[in-house]
């Protein structure tokens, strides 16, 4: 008996053969071929059929990608009804003739035109010395600006830890700070909870709130010879403003404050509070820049002249009226707060008792 053969599955393909201009366009042709099949053997009994010839071979994408002909189909990728695009390749150097833009020669710069001088009032402007620097009158003196080295600090610290002597009772743990920390977690439960039941505007104006009554805030600015500048902003301002001030003391255009560690470069033009950028109730903020700065020196002249301190309690006690003013009206817009609310609530208290009554309520006698 003979042995029966499983039927070999066939696939039809389609092929749009790009016959040029001279040829009529695109003529699109089926092709049947099996799994094994090479892809090639099918495409030039294509091309004979039609009566093409293809002597410099041809080019098929699936896609606007390339097929690779040499394989069978089953390894090719393809599946049934595909529809395939086939340039013969004489057809495609024409194509990719005419489409190529015809390149126009730049003309050659000679020695003469390169070698120009510039007009005579640009020449004079070129030659003519700079503007001399700002003058110590012409300098901002406002934000309590002071200007000290950082061996300043080293020199105070060293004399103050031979002044203090703490005793070992100092570092004991009392029922006084056991109840300071009871109290401490208590309040921080009791905001927590209350926070879960706030809006979003509720908690905006909270946050709103608490950065307006924060004291300022002293911003320190370390340069790279250690150096240090040292001002007095709100809590309020913006990280721009910042840079803004720093950009009036030096003369260097291009420079970036960064905290560490780690480092954190912040954004010259972020709109971000002081508050909301977490540099409270101080920052030590740190100078970079690259390249050179303009005249060989980073400040602007007069400035460390003018604004220099020589006294580590002056650097210590730097913005401490500041702080304690604003304490003081803070407590006593607090102290104000219930007498306003008490008096509030009386007679909103009396307005309810009048109002216990409607109008339109008549009773008889």
């Amino acid at each position: 008996c003979k042995e029966a053969r499983a039927p070999t599955m066939s696939m039809t393909l389609f092929v749009n053969v790009n016959l040029g201009a001279s040829g009529g366009g695109t003529r699109r042709e089926p092709i049947k071929v099996t799994p094994m099949m090479k892809l090639s053997d099918a495409v030039d009994g294509m091309l004979a059929k039609i009566g093409r010839q293809a002597p410099q071979g041809y080019e098929i994408t699936l896609k606007r990608k390339p097929v690779d002909a040499t394989l069978p189909v089953r390894f090719s990728g393809l599946q049934n009804r595909d529809t395939l695009d086939l340039e013969l390749k004489s057809e495609a150097a024409s194509t990719s003739q005419r489409a190529a833009p015809q390149r126009k020669e730049k003309p050659t710069t000679t020695a003469a035109t390169a070698t120009r001088r510039p007009p005579p009032q640009q020449e004079q402007a070129m030659t003519r010395p700079a503007p001399p620097g700002p003058s110590p009158s012409d300098l901002p003196a406002d934000r309590d600006l002071i200007v000290f080295h950082e061996d300043l600090l080293a020199s105070g610290q060293s004399l103050g830890s031979r002044s203090e002597d703490l005793g070992d009772d100092f570092y004991d743990f009392t029922a006084q700070d056991f109840a300071r920390i009871q109290q401490k977690r208590q309040e921080l439960a009791r905001q927590e909870e209350s926070r879960t039941l706030q809006t979003r505007a509720m908690r905006e104006r909270e946050r709103r709130q608490r950065a307006e009554e924060m004291p300022p805030v002293r911003v320190r600015v370390v340069l790279p010879d250690r150096w240090c500048l040292q001002c007095i902003f709100k809590a309020t301002e913006t990280v721009s403003g910042v840079y803004s001030y720093v950009a009036s003391l030096v003369d260097c255009p291009s420079f970036v404050l960064f905290t560490t560690p780690p480092k954190c470069v912040l954004d010259r033009t972020s709109r971000d509070t002081l508050y909301d950028a977490g540099l409270v109730p101080a920052v030590k903020l740190h100078f970079g820049f690259k390249g050179t700065p303009s005249g060989g020196q980073i400040w602007k002249q007069g400035v460390v002249d003018k604004f220099s301190v020589h006294s580590p309690d002056q650097v210590e006690g730097h913005g401490r009226r500041a702080k304690v003013g604003v304490s003081v009206a803070t407590a006593k817009d607090q102290e104000a707060v219930p007498v306003k609310t008490q008096a509030a609530s009386a007679e909103d208290k009396g307005k309810a008792k009048k109002a216990g009554v409607p109008k339109w309520l008549k009773l008889g006698k």
